[in-house]
């Protein structure tokens, strides 16, 4: 059990140093979406970084610390197509606000 641990806490630490190290400093990432976007992965540079949680009473919310530099953020739910958006964030910017809405794939 305490291999299991060690090595869940490396894996986490491998994260954030791939996400730019942890000298940097961190800005909050806030991305809001409808209520169709509740429980889509949220993706940074690839690597997945959690869920789309309800928010309110019709809306979902994820909020992440990040270092910054140029993200691309992927939201992703199965049944809707992926929204995808790079983004910059300067070293003087302490929050960023995305809004997004996950479009249902279309029938083929």
């Amino acid at each position: 059990m305490i291999l299991r641990k060690t090595l869940i806490g490396g894996i986490a630490l491998i994260c954030i140093f791939s996400l730019g190290g942890c000298n940097q400093d961190l800005f909050t990432l806030d991305i809001v979406g409808g209520k169709e976007a509740e429980g889509a992965s949220v993706h940074i540079n690839g690597e997945p970084v959690g869920k789309m949680d309800k928010f309110g009473d019709g809306g979902s919310r994820f909020v992440g610390r990040l270092p910054h530099g140029t993200l691309t953020i992927e939201v992703k739910k199965q049944g809707y197509s992926p929204y995808r958006e790079t983004i910059t964030v300067g070293a003087d910017e302490g929050e960023r606000y995305v809004t997004l809405k996950l479009e249902e794939e279309k029938g083929t």
